[in-house]
């Protein structure tokens, strides 16, 4: 059987490494999760408000923080056989409390880990009890090797939706970049009719006010021409002059009176404010695109 310094002369350098710094362990220190670190690696981890606790930078579980050396990373370290108590550095470990799960000194048994008060205490020299931890610790290594396969089949499987997630995410946003390329020259094209039929309707009533402004201002000279006559005719015409003209000339007057009224209640033109004076109207557009 092989001796307990053996152990530790077989141990490969990742396991007293530590896996932060990547160095020899320096001051190490165990987590409850069994993970060790250096004693200086850790402590920029402290979280904030949370001066007891860490997250593990391996499994990411949250634990009180122990600031107690890892004795067997220490062992290994030190090649030593036997491990001082740390509370009663004079004494070496002898026994493991499996009540309490610390390994303790004799000192210890008298003081923290009574038997009596129901402390179960194994000794740490029993090579059978070792050995059927060793036992237990085996069993769950080997769970953990058929679990693995499981772990890493998980992983290709958040690494391929990843890539899936990305791949569509381009692709959506591609459809989008082309739909709305689409969309903005439907717009466009859309826009362009609109404008052509308002300036077709603008032009009409364009029309409408020119042919209304020239019937306007004929009538106007026509009447201005007719009221000069007039005029001079009341002031320096002969009387025969005037009542031989006054009946043509009422008809004309009257004539031109009827147009003006006719022109103005003809309805060929609208006089608004020109706030008020619209062509036509555009609604609220609304584009919505789904996926």
């Amino acid at each position: 059987m092989a001796s307990e310094s053996s152990l530790f002369e077989d141990a490969d350098k990742d396991f007293l490494t530590c896996s932060i710094c990547k160095e020899i362990f320096n001051h190490p220190k165990q987590l409850k999760c069994m993970h060790n670190f250096c004693q200086d690696c850790l402590d920029p981890l402290l979280q904030k408000g949370k001066p007891s606790k860490i997250k593990c930078p391996l499994c990411r579980e949250e634990v009180e923080l122990e600031l107690e050396t890892g004795t067997l990373v220490k062992k290994a370290r030190e090649r030593n056989i036997k491990t001082p108590c740390q509370k009663h550095p004079n004494n070496h470990l002898e026994y493991f409390c499996q009540t309490c799960q610390v390994p303790v000194c004799l000192g210890c048994t008298v003081v923290d880990h009574v038997r009596q008060s129901g402390h179960n205490l194994l000794n740490l020299q029993d090579h059978s009890t070792r050995d059927e931890f060793k036992e237990k610790i085996t069993e769950q290594i080997t769970k953990m090797e058929k679990l693995m396969p499981s772990f890493e089949k998980n992983i290709k499987i958040a690494d391929d939706t990843e890539r899936n997630l990305i791949e569509s995410l381009e692709r959506t946003k591609k459809d989008i970049q082309e739909t709305a390329k689409g969309l903005i020259e439907e717009i466009k094209t859309h826009a362009n009719s609109l404008i052509e039929k308002v300036n077709e309707k603008a032009e009409a009533i364009q029309k409408k006010v020119e042919h209304h402004r020239e019937a306007a201002e004929i009538r106007v000279m026509s009447a201005t021409s007719l009221n000069r006559f007039a005029t001079n005719l009341c002031k320096h015409g002969l009387n025969a002059e005037i009542m031989s003209s006054a009946k043509d000339l009422l008809r004309r007057m009257s004539e031109l009176q009827q147009e003006m009224k006719d022109l103005a209640e003809s309805g060929e033109l609208r006089f608004i404010k020109e706030k008020e004076f619209k062509l036509g109207k555009v609604e609220e557009c609304m584009i919505q695109v789904e996926y």
